[in-house]
């Protein structure tokens, strides 16, 4: 009886495993272009880059500076009130990918 229970047990695990594979897998083709670290940049920049108030717009700025004032948010150089802390740990092929992914996006004025 116990065996016969963990068997579809088992079943009910693997197909919803099964789901959840092609629900992640649909919505990583969805924004296989965004960098994974970017989602913690539109939380305060605004969706896609566009901000809605007084923190910067980043979507369509020139990728040299994005990547120079992330990179000195990151080593210190440029101070920020949350900056430094939310790049700290990236590497500098992150820093590269989010401001390329950030450049290549549409700014409000374009």
């Amino acid at each position: 009886m116990i065996f016969h229970h963990a068997r579809r047990i088992a079943r009910g695990v693997a197909a919803a495993g099964a789901v959840c594979a092609f629900g992640l897998a649909s919505a990583g083709a969805a924004q296989e272009a965004r960098p994974v670290n970017a989602e913690s940049c539109t939380s305060c920049h605004g969706p896609g880059g566009v901000s809605l108030g007084a923190i910067p717009t980043i979507a369509g700025q020139d990728v040299a500076e994005l990547d120079a004032a992330l990179r000195g948010y990151r080593d210190g150089a440029r101070q920020g009130t949350i900056m430094g802390r939310l790049v700290g740990p990236l590497s500098d092929a992150e820093i590269v990918e989010i401001s390329a992914y950030f450049a290549a996006l549409t700014g409000p004025e374009q």
